[in-house]
């Protein structure tokens, strides 16, 4: 547990790489949206994918962590089981706080009448509807989503190399243009399209959330086999 301990503890002094830059890249790109809004005259308001840069800088983070921080810990007796369990606990905190700020800003976007420059940025059609548990999970289950993804990408370059990396995802490519060439030839979209129109953002949410699971798990395999 103290060594688990060490490595959050690592991990909260460099708070600033987990909220300030993300949440300051996403601030940036609100500053300039909130500009143009007050600039130009929206009837139906101006809709942004803004908060995205957050979770793109978090699947970035995920890739890098472990070269910036696993040899550096492992010098100092840290197991990997407790780097592992460490990062995720910080990972999970990140999650927590993600979604209550983002809850917070999109309550705050809708008491102000989106700025008072009919400015959408958190406070979005379809992932905010739903009760407030359910529009808490969804950003809490984008952070370990993205993290985790961008983990196992990291640790499966780290264990494997750039030519088995780059070949897997030439190959995951190449699997996904011939899934959508057979869609097409069997006209198959217009079901598909149905089925995804179908369902909630929580729903998804639901999706993204089981898949961190099976990221997570991935990189714990990997992660025991890593080098440093």
């Amino acid at each position: 547990m103290n060594r688990t301990m060490r490595v959050l503890t690592l991990h909260l002094r460099e708070s600033s790489l987990w909220f300030l830059m993300p949440w300051g890249i996403m601030m940036m790109s609100f500053v300039v949206n909130f500009i143009i809004g007050l600039s130009i005259e929206q009837e139906q308001g101006m809709y942004t994918g803004g908060i995205a840069s957050l979770y793109i800088y978090l699947f970035v983070t995920g890739i890098i962590s472990v070269a910036q921080t696993f040899p550096f810990l492992l010098g100092f007796g840290i197991r990997r089981n407790d780097y592992f369990i460490g990062t995720s606990a910080m990972v999970v905190i990140v999650g927590i706080v993600t979604a209550a700020l983002m809850q917070a800003f999109a309550a705050l976007e809708s008491a102000t009448g989106n700025w008072g420059a009919n400015l959408h940025f958190f406070d979005l059609p379809y992932l905010n509807d739903g009760p407030w548990y359910q529009q808490l999970l969804i950003p809490f289950a984008l952070v370990l989503n993205m993290y985790y993804s961008g983990l196992l990408t990291g640790l499966f370059n780290r264990r494997f190399g750039h030519f088995i990396t780059f070949t897997v995802l030439v190959v995951l490519a190449a699997l996904g243009g011939l899934a959508s060439a057979l869609i097409t030839k069997y006209d198959k979209w217009p079901q598909i399209g149905e089925w995804l129109a179908s369902q909630t953002a929580f729903q998804y949410s639901l999706w993204a959330l089981a898949l961190a699971v099976v990221y997570a798990a991935l990189s714990y395999l990997l992660l025991r086999r890593a080098t440093a």
